[in-house]
């Protein structure tokens, strides 16, 4: 048969909402014609579609591997694939791999979604490196708060500051990451005992209803801290 009578035959399948015979159909024309990047993204999303999503991220995985991939909404599908069905690792690997070949645009949203996958994977040192990426080529000071709560989990307190300080400065942060933020820093600074610094923050954080009650708290605790050692 023709590749032309098959496209007719899939033509009628989607006409006809039969999308589990589409499925066989592209199947029949992925094996005849592997080299059509088109099948295979659409028997990805057919699969996708009936609920099948391990197959679907299989024929798409298979695809990439061929080299067939070469658009950013591509590889940004199969990233997604991979994240749907709980494999994190690979989905921040395939949307990095793609940023660093060029193919995929090395975006505030985009470095993101790879720290996301890799926090997810717990791959912390490479989370870090994707959402310091992501800091520099975004305006949002969400994204290095974010970082700034790895570190603070690290205990890295000098890089904890300087990841809090970008996040306020940019002056993205509601109110309530604003608070955070600034709590979050009194901790650093506390931590590298700059208490008079951590006061002021924890100060400012006070301002802010959903820090207040957790800023007095770690003020009257540096207090308390100051009278024991002075007696």
């Amino acid at each position: 048969p023709k590749e032309e009578w098959f496209l007719l035959k899939l033509a009628a399948h989607y006409e006809l909402q039969q999308f589990a015979e589409a499925a066989a159909t592209l199947e029949i024309l992925v094996a005849k014609w592997p080299d059509d990047k088109g099948y295979w993204l659409q028997l990805a999303q057919v699969s996708d579609r009936l609920g099948r999503y391990s197959r679907a991220l299989a024929v798409l995985a298979l695809a990439n591997r061929r080299g067939l991939l070469d658009r950013e909404e591509d590889l940004s599908y199969l990233s997604a694939l991979y994240s749907r069905t709980e494999l994190p690792y690979k989905s921040a690997e395939v949307l990095e791999n793609g940023i660093r070949a060029g193919i995929v645009k090395g975006s505030g949203p985009n470095w993101a979604r790879v720290a996301d996958a890799w926090y997810e994977a717990d791959e912390l040192e490479s989370a870090l490196a994707a959402y310091r990426e992501a800091g520099r080529a975004s305006g949002d000071g969400g994204i290095d708060l974010r970082r700034a709560h790895i570190l603070v989990d690290l205990e890295r307190w000098s890089a904890a500051v300087e990841a809090l300080d970008s996040a306020l400065s940019k002056g993205s942060l509601d109110d309530r990451r604003t608070g955070q933020a600034l709590l979050l820093r009194g901790m650093a600074r506390y931590s590298l005992e700059n208490y008079e610094d951590a006061i002021a923050d924890w100060e400012r954080a006070g301002r802010y209803e959903t820090a207040r009650d957790a800023a007095s708290q770690w003020l009257n605790h540096l207090r308390e801290e100051r009278r024991r050692e002075a007696s």
